[in-house]
């Protein structure tokens, strides 16, 4: 019995381990280069993978255009008509997910963040997120739109005004997953729990053995 609190102390540790390792990742495209005429862009930060399109159109990651967003900001411009939203897929289920949007306040904007269950767009709607941008204007107004509620994997997200439904600015992605995988360190801890728990429970049949009448 005197090696429980051992067992105790190395699963307490490997659980906190497991609850924080790759919580959070962040796509905000500085490690890309700029880019034209994209169909596909993928990422991954802290574990998880960031898959976008634009089906039936392209993108561009372009930079700097103004100082909140860095030196690298993903654009719609190679096509502002279009209606086509963006679509963001990602390798594990989120429980939220946020993101900066904006432009130069040449007219009124809206924007709409839609949450599926699946990837790629796929499976049930849980929830829409509508944020009216008005006449704001980058580099002192920006945007933000987030997402929090039933897991999901996927997200569409489109802004910009009636002529031009396709003309703000994105960055800063921010996506939680809904679980976490322990990092090599938590699976030692675990190891070390399990091995105690042998150990603990040897010794406490030899006691019991030893206590036996002959």
């Amino acid at each position: 019995m005197r090696h429980t609190p051992i067992v105790a102390i190395a699963f307490t540790l490997a659980l906190a381990g497991s609850q924080t390792a790759h919580a959070q990742s962040t796509f905000n495209f500085e490690s890309s280069a700029t880019s034209t005429g994209l169909t596909t862009y993928t990422a991954t930060d802290s574990g998880l993978t960031l898959t976008l399109t634009r089906p039936g159109s392209t993108f561009d990651i372009v930079g700097p255009i103004t100082a909140p967003f860095g030196t690298r900001t993903l654009s719609p411009f190679a096509n502002e008509t279009s209606a086509t939203s963006f679509l963001a897929s990602f390798s594990s289920t989120l429980s939220s997910f946020s993101l900066n949007f904006g432009d130069f306040g040449a007219d009124s904007d809206l924007f709409t963040l839609t949450a599926f269950s699946g990837a790629n767009g796929t499976g049930s709607v849980v929830g829409t997120t509508n944020v009216n941008y008005g006449l704001g204007s980058l580099p002192g107004s920006i945007g933000t739109a987030s997402f929090t509620g039933s897991p999901f994997q996927s997200v569409s997200f489109i802004g910009g005004s009636t002529g031009f439904p396709n003309s703000v600015y994105y960055d800063n992605f921010v996506a939680t997953v809904t679980g976490a995988v322990p990092e090599p360190a938590t699976w030692a801890m675990m190891l070390i729990g399990f091995g105690a728990i042998g150990v603990a429970m040897r010794r406490r049949r030899k006691l019991v053995a030893m206590a036996q009448p002959a």
